[in-house]
């Protein structure tokens, strides 16, 4: 499959509602992105709504604008791999792990440490703490103070050693 512009409706919704018997895994590390191709503008809430999915794997060098809602009451999503995108343009992030109170495993790219706008993972409990410092160690240094939710019960899980990763490079955790 290809991905690349969506058109004026973009990629928006576009596996949203997936519900019904049986887990749901949507691969999408094969697909081709254009490298250097522009930040799609209308993704939001991609995957929101879907009760039945799972896991997600996301190709390599999807660069978005926004990921608002993208996951919004995915409540039996466990597995969750972005480690191949591109956050570096991403100027929205609204709702986009609300209600995922199964997410155990996060994997972000650790490499390009892109992600400077404020993310909530309040509602994810379960992560892991490789799947929380995969997290930190994504986040880009801010001139601006951003914010990482993580709720009471992930930060029990941290040192204040893991803590001050992100603290040093301007967030609030």
């Amino acid at each position: 499959a290809n991905v690349g512009n969506g058109g004026t409706r973009g990629m928006f919704h576009m596996f949203g509602y997936l519900n019904g018997s049986g887990d749901v895994i949507i691969d999408l590390s094969n697909c081709i992105v254009p490298k250097n191709h522009p930040a799609e503008e209308h993704t939001g809430y991609m995957f929101g709504y879907s009760k039945s999915l799972t896991q997600v794997i996301l190709p390599n060098n999807l660069k978005v604008k926004f990921i608002s809602g993208w996951f919004i009451n995915c409540n039996n999503l466990t597995t969750l791999d972005i480690s191949g995108m591109d956050l570096s343009e991403c100027i929205e992030a609204n709702n986009t792990f609300a209600s995922c109170n199964s997410l155990t495993n996060l994997r972000c790219n650790e490499t390009a440490k892109d992600i400077k706008i404020s993310i909530d993972l309040g509602w994810s409990t379960k992560l892991t703490v490789t799947s929380l410092m995969s997290v930190i160690n994504s986040l880009a240094t801010v001139s601006t103070t951003q914010t990482l939710k993580i709720g009471s019960v992930n930060k029990a899980k941290l040192s204040a050693a893991q803590i001050r990763i992100a603290t040093n490079k301007g967030w609030t955790v």
